[in-house]
């Protein structure tokens, strides 16, 4: 009885992604999960459709939004802003730039969204995950 509302559960969950996304997603579960261990076994443009999102390279937590993973989104600009501001003291302390270093700081912050996207959205659609941690 509990596996058929959960698998009822998971298609109309499905059924709420389009084709592009079912594909990804068919793709993680091909692959054993959202773990880089898992990811790294398939192939290169395999990996590079699991592990990219443009959209969210542009947009950073705009996209998180805006896919509803708003938990997920501050979780992770959260992170980006603590690691910054250590960073940012870090080279300030030792005589660096401060400009530069909020540059490279904002740069690796929208690569990790855009690399942390697919995985996240792939929980929350899929595995009904609704927590703040944007690493599982």
């Amino acid at each position: 009885m509990l596996e058929a509302e959960q698998e009822k559960s998971q298609k109309n969950q499905n059924a709420a992604v389009s084709e592009t996304w079912q594909a990804k997603f068919d793709l993680f579960d091909q692959a054993g999960g959202t773990s880089p261990r898992y990811i790294n076994q398939l192939e290169w443009r395999e990996r590079v459709a699991l592990t990219y999102n443009a959209p969210a390279l542009f947009l950073g937590i705009l996209y998180f939004l805006w896919k509803g993973m708003w938990r997920k989104g501050l979780g992770l600009l959260g992170f980006c802003l603590a690691v910054g501001v250590v960073i940012e003291g870090v080279l300030i302390l030792a005589g660096f730039d401060p400009l530069r270093g909020l540059k490279a700081i904002a740069a690796g912050s929208q690569m990790l969204f855009c690399m942390r996207a697919n995985a996240c959205y792939y929980r929350m659609k899929r595995l009904g995950d609704q927590s703040w941690n944007p690493f599982r």
